[in-house]
């Protein structure tokens, strides 16, 4: 029973799901009518725990996708484990005096999932190397049985994160690299994005530096493009508000974002648009920034001096 409890809590599972365990699981000298029944209420709890994962993997994505809008995280390859099992799998590695796993140790569990590392107290604990068997791998600092501290973890679909993590969640700062190329470069609070940010889009070179609260672009935020940027106040992921246009020329078109009628919208895009589309409302422009006292007549100096000819 000792190794069962052992297997179960390396695998993740909750202290009410080993208990569960546990409990349907026969004793010695049990009658085989009563062994059938422990299978069968063993077997309600996994139906339970396949359709409650089931139904948490298909939840429909919250966002509506477009040019401007980051690539969604994933989050394939989380933790997920069937606690009801038959099999105890395999471990190799030091133990303490109470017989828990202690120190360099290497686990293969039931489910086809590899760790490799360092235990303490029976839980997974310092560096480690865990594997799962559909491709993604988790490389980092453990803190009882979860990911704590620094970690890359590469998922199946070829998108990465390197950073801060805090009992299994992205927390802190780190970096995300999409499977598309684009990267995310800032601060995470409770898995997803969260505070001060920039998003690199690969396809365009444009960036997104400013602030996300909970995996969306709000607030103060900018633009930046090859030869000007977009400054202003950001909703839902979109600009929406007063901002303004900054050109390399030194230019600048102030105005705001409003949400476009949908005829006009039509007539703009050609086709049906979305209630949500945006249209700019130019206001005014301004010149370039005046020069500082003196930096004209420094500047036709220098351009003097680069067109006399070398002797």
């Amino acid at each position: 029973m000792d190794e069962l409890l052992d297997v179960l809590i390396e695998s993740g599972a909750s202290r009410s799901r080993v208990i569960n365990e546990l409990r349907f699981r026969p004793a010695r000298g049990e009658t085989t009518k009563s062994r059938q029944a422990a299978r069968s209420q063993r077997g309600h709890v996994g139906s339970a725990a396949a359709t409650a994962t089931a139904n948490r993997r298909s939840r429909p994505n919250d966002h509506r996708r477009h040019r401007d809008r980051p690539e969604d995280m994933s989050d394939v390859g989380s933790e997920e484990f069937d606690d009801a099992r038959s099999k105890l799998g395999e471990y190799a590695g030091g133990r303490n005096e109470a017989g828990e796993r202690h120190g360099a140790g290497r686990a293969a569990l039931p489910n086809g999932d590899v760790y490799h590392g360092g235990y303490a107290g029976g839980s997974r604990h310092g560096q480690g190397t865990y594997r799962f068997k559909n491709g993604a791998r988790y490389v980092g600092d453990y803190h009882q049985n979860k990911k704590h501290g620094q970690g890359a973890f590469y998922y199946p679909d070829g998108s990465k994160y390197e950073g801060s993590w805090v009992e299994d969640l992205r927390r802190g700062h780190g970096v995300y690299t999409y499977p598309n190329g684009d990267t995310y470069d800032g601060e995470w609070l409770h898995h997803v994005r969260h505070g001060p940010g920039t998003y690199h889009y690969s396809d365009t070179g444009a960036v997104y530096r400013g602030c996300w609260v909970n995996d969306q672009m709000e607030s103060a935020g900018g633009y930046v493009y090859s030869n000007h940027r977009y400054e202003g106040n950001f909703v839902n992921n979109a600009p929406g508000g007063p901002g303004k246009y900054v050109f390399d020329t030194g230019c600048e078109q102030h105005g705001e974002y409003r949400q476009a009628e949908q005829g006009r919208a039509e007539e703009e895009v050609g086709a049906l648009a979305s209630p949500a589309a945006l249209r700019w409302i130019p206001a005014r422009v301004t010149g370039p920034t005046p020069r500082p006292p003196g930096a004209e007549k420094q500047s036709n100096s220098s351009e003097g001096a680069e067109s006399r000819p070398v002797r």
